[in-house]
């Protein structure tokens, strides 16, 4: 059904009144809303990480002694993912360390209380219905309407395995560059003929 002309010039009003964040801060804020990680995207080296990329930079330059632009641009593949492959392990580290933690261990009191009230639950409707057995998912529901927290099994290890599956995709690419880097560098020894 087509739209009315009331409710497009509604749209083209409301479309007017939202300009996004004004401020520097909240344009900032405004630039990370979807970072979910800081793997992706535009990097940026901490300092640490800039003294570790130059260093890196000067031995592959003295290894590879890039003689074009191409060149230049595999060793700067190179460097962005080895940069964002530290990253991932570093992160992959925290959410295992985590995972092992106090915070660990409070999601485990959590969850095992969680686990407690279900089998209560569905202990009770047992009881009271006299059916021989009840799913396990309808206590679940039955419990979470009303107020027990559910904690998700697999939360944290999607996390960390997307984090691997980061790394490794990193990895390839760092390795794709230096491997481009070492045949561009045998071709250039190679006797004409």
């Amino acid at each position: 059904m087509p739209r009315s002309d009331r409710q497009k010039a509604a749209s083209r009003t409301n479309g007017q009144k939202s300009k996004g964040p004004t401020s520097t801060a909240g344009k900032s804020r405004s630039s990370r809303n979807a970072q979910a990680h800081g793997l992706t995207g535009k990097l940026e080296a901490s300092p640490d990480e800039a003294v570790y990329l130059q260093g890196l930079w000067q031995r592959l330059a003295d290894q590879f002694n890039p003689e074009d632009a191409g060149q230049s641009k595999l060793i700067q593949i190179a460097l962005m993912s080895e940069l964002r492959m530290l990253r991932a392990y570093s992160l992959i580290r925290s959410e295992v360390q985590a995972m092992l933690g106090t915070q660990a261990s409070e999601m485990t009191k959590e969850r095992n209380a969680a686990n407690q009230a279900v089998s209560e639950i569905r202990a009770a409707i047992i009881a009271e219905t006299g059916v021989g057995h009840l799913p396990i998912s309808i206590a679940r529901m039955v419990a979470e309407a009303q107020g027990v927290q559910i904690q998700p099994h697999r939360q944290r290890k999607t996390n960390v395995s997307t984090l691997i599956s980061y790394a490794q995709r990193f990895r390839g690419q760092r390795d794709r560059a230096l491997k481009k880097l070492q045949m561009a560098s045998l071709i250039g020894t190679l006797p004409a003929k």
